[in-house]
């Protein structure tokens, strides 16, 4: 929870109350030193006392991981065989083939004292070097931000964050099944004469996984593409792994009797549904069969059957 809502806080920034005067900025940052520096700031603080940079605090609902259903159906809470079909996936011939790709910069790590044996390796790997270059941290070996070494582990890490939430084409239907629906629920209902009584904005925030399944459901990411980039074979604009602050956001316009919708990513515009003349464009009908399509021959009871669990069960 408190990781959601720190990044969340972001979208505001510069909005929200300052800082009490009293208190150095830096002070104020995560990870603190010790209990009492954060009790005699919060003792301290007044009305209009807030985090640093003028963040906005805003409320953040959230839920069991067991319980979210639209935002954590990968998780083992939700769907107990998900982490077979990620292992399998990991240990597949493409996963093998990839890492073999690797075999000169695998070389020069092993130089560094870093040694990896297979592609999972590299993903963690990965996860500690790129978060290192977002804090500002220095990365393991000394890894240089700006060289081949860097750029191949950051590949592989997103290349295997990928694949192992894609590989299998019934993830696609059972990893966004319940996402889907939900969103378009949401607009149906925003459609009918009682939308002033719906929400006008609905955020979902969550981590990568979801923006992966997502993003691949949406045919906008696949490990195909990143590895062909990566390789230079083929460029493709939007086939950009969802980093920290990504985002999708769909916008529903009513428009007489022929709603429609315009989706993003991190703010280019997605052609969902193939419009020729506006390809910006999705009608509700088609964003309606774009759910279809990606739902599949799935419905709750067989996702929970496939997942492994009780039909009997509620999801």
């Amino acid at each position: 929870m408190m990781s959601a809502y720190a990044g969340a806080q972001g979208i505001y920034n510069g909005t929200g109350p300052g800082l009490n005067n009293t208190f150095l900025t830096d002070i104020a940052v995560p990870p603190f030193e010790d209990e009492d520096l954060i009790k005699n700031i919060t003792n301290d603080l007044t009305l209009e006392a807030a985090i640093p940079n003028n963040f906005q605090p805003i409320s953040i609902h959230s839920q069991k991981t067991q319980d979210d259903s639209a935002l954590a159906s990968y998780s083992s809470c939700f769907c107990p065989q998900s982490p077979n079909w990620i292992a399998s996936n990991s240990q597949d011939a493409p996963s093998m083939s990839t890492f073999n790709l690797l075999n000169v910069t695998t070389a020069e790590l092993a130089k560094l004292d870093i040694n990896l044996t297979t592609i999972s390796d590299y993903q963690k790997l990965g996860d500690v070097c790129i978060a290192d270059y977002f804090n500002d941290f220095e990365l393991p070996g000394k890894i240089d931000t700006t060289s081949d070494t860097y750029k191949d582990i950051k590949f592989a890490y997103e290349w295997y964050q990928t694949h192992v939430y894609t590989a299998q084409s019934f993830q696609k239907s059972i990893y966004n099944y319940n996402l889907t629906n939900t969103i378009l629920n949401n607009i149906k209902a925003y459609s009918t004469s009682e939308r002033f009584t719906n929400p006008y904005v609905y955020l979902y925030y969550s981590d990568e996984p979801s923006l992966i399944s997502l993003l691949n459901a949406f045919g906008v990411l696949n490990d195909s593409c990143l590895a062909n980039q990566w390789q230079g074979s083929s460029t493709y604009e939007l086939c950009v792994y969802p980093h920290f602050g990504s985002n999708i956001i769909l916008e529903y316009y009513i428009n007489g009797s022929s709603p429609y919708l315009k989706a993003f990513y991190n703010g280019t515009s997605l052609n969902l549904c193939g419009n020729t003349e506006d390809s910006s464009i999705c009608t509700l009908d088609q964003f309606s069969s774009l759910v279809s399509g990606i739902s599949g021959s799935y419905n709750t009871d067989s996702i929970q059957s496939k997942c492994g669990i009780d039909t009997d069960k509620d999801i």
